[in-house]
């Protein structure tokens, strides 16, 4: 983008952007925030593009009388919180699922209120917003409620878009072209010019991405030595143990609408991969739900059955303790011939429902050499939990839950270097190495985002080396 279109772009509301990945859209976000006059609201939809955003501003000294920086959600979060009466809504919890797009129509609401307007004008003189193909109707419609006060921009890649939102997902070309004029298209693949990355395998990606535009065929057996095709087996999958150095991050991706896929692969590696899991944590609040209803032999088989999704051999190594407690042995200390020292902690927890003693057996059960954790992130939070509900007695498990639900929302997630996920878990993420196991589950979209997420290297697993989708 030229200077020219920078100006036209940041000087004209309803303005458009089309910026493929590592190709400096943020950048540009930034860079036109700082041409405008007056504060600029910018808005994007997860914590890692808050994050991404605030590092920007601080390269070109902005501060917070200059920009507010925020996601789409906190934002409508925050006005609700404090014009309940105006917005129509009263929330008192961390909102979940579907609440959020209420949480929309109640920011809606407020900027549709003549005091509304003039806190945002007051507040504000303009605002970008990015990663605009991930918005769904009821932020759309928000956005355009705030385009009504004040100059909106945004920026956006139709060939990003991977999230559904049940149907409601921003239709490109009816909702976005219809009501923003282009003001020019990104095309330099400035993510793989920086150092430590691979600038021939950007220049690939921003050229796989045309054949995708276009509907054409990708042949990766013409490709850069950076990028490596094997056919996908259960033997050529094991390439995994094999890419990247020690600290490098590489991250295994394969189909998100295979429930359990990702699970099982990071199962079958055996721990060298740690399972990426979902934000909600759905599961993990049931196991504290649960477990804050029960006591006795329920309360550990609640227990034993966390730790065996979390850790390998599990079932196998401790077989006669599990089965003693499924049976509800009076005694499941009495005759072992091994780990009796776990089996001793969790007869105290069928008794006493000890939270201490459940965390002492859950250590050793993880430092067994014969185990392997592949869900590293569940089980190491369902450690803090039960730490949390040692020395805090007031509160239950499914409390101490969301508090740490609203903790990682707000701070962002641990990423271990070697992880397993589908697209939609790690869109905005990049990572030294990618190895993408495909099949016919996966889009043109969900693709494009696969491949564009490595700095270093790109293997792929596939049925065949020419690439099309329909």
């Amino acid at each position: 983008m030229n200077d020219e279109q920078l100006q036209e772009y940041s000087n004209t509301s309803d303005s458009l952007i089309i910026a493929p990945a590592g190709c400096g859209k943020t950048e540009t976000i930034v860079k036109a925030s700082n041409i405008v006059e007056g504060k600029q609201l910018l808005l994007t939809h997860t914590n890692a593009g808050v994050k991404s955003l605030r590092d920007r501003a601080k390269k070109y000294n902005l501060g917070y009388k200059d920009v507010s920086i925020s996601t789409i959600a906190s934002l409508c979060l925050m006005i609700s919180r404090s014009y309940p009466k105006i917005c129509g809504y009263d929330i008192s919890e961390y909102p979940q699922g579907d609440e959020w797009n209420t949480l929309c129509l109640a920011g809606c609401n407020f900027l549709g209120s003549k005091i509304g307007k003039k806190v945002i004008r007051v507040s504000f003189d303009g605002c970008f917003v990015d990663e605009y193909q991930d918005c769904d109707i009821f932020q759309h419609r928000f956005i355009r409620k705030l385009a009504e006060i004040i100059p909106c921009r945004i920026a956006g890649d139709p060939l990003q878009s991977i999230f559904d939102f049940q149907g409601n997902i921003v239709e490109w070309e009816s909702d976005v072209l219809s009501e923003f004029s282009l003001s020019g298209k990104l095309d330099y693949p400035w993510r793989w010019e920086k150092e430590n990355a691979n600038l021939e395998l950007g220049k690939w990606i921003v050229e796989a991405r045309s054949y995708l535009e276009n509907g054409e065929q990708i042949n990766l057996r013409d490709t850069p030595d950076s990028i490596s095709w094997f056919e996908n087996s259960r033997r050529n999958r094991n390439v995994g143990y094999s890419i990247g150095d020690g600290g490098e991050s590489v991250i295994y991706l394969c189909s998100s609408k295979k429930v359990g896929m990702a699970k099982r692969r990071a199962k079958d590696f055996g721990g060298r991969f740690n399972y990426m899991e979902r934000m909600s944590f759905v599961g993990l609040r049931e196991v504290c739900q649960r477990l804050d209803q029960t006591e006795g032999y329920e309360f550990a088989e609640v227990i034993f059955d966390l730790v065996k999704n979390c850790v390998s051999n599990v079932t196998t190594e401790y077989r006669t303790i599990i089965k003693r407690i499924e049976n509800q042995k009076t005694d499941i200390v009495k005759g072992l011939r091994k780990h009796k020292e776990v089996a001793d902690l969790f007869q105290k927890v069928i008794e006493n429902r000890s939270v201490s003693h459940v965390i002492t057996a859950i250590e050793i059960i993880r430092d067994n050499t014969e185990c392997n954790i592949h869900r590293k992130e569940l089980l190491y939070l369902f450690l803090e939990i039960l730490s949390e509900a040692k020395n805090t007695s007031e509160k239950s498990l499914i409390d101490i839950f969301k508090g740490k639900q609203q903790q990682i929302s707000k701070i962002g997630r641990e990423i271990y270097y070697r992880s397993i996920s589908n697209p939609l878990k790690i869109k905005g993420l990049e990572f030294d190495h990618v190895i993408l196991e495909l099949n016919e589950d996966f889009t043109k979209e969900q693709f494009y985002v696969s491949i564009s997420r490595p700095k270093k290297s790109l293997t792929i697993l596939s049925d065949s080396p020419e690439i099309s989708f329909a």
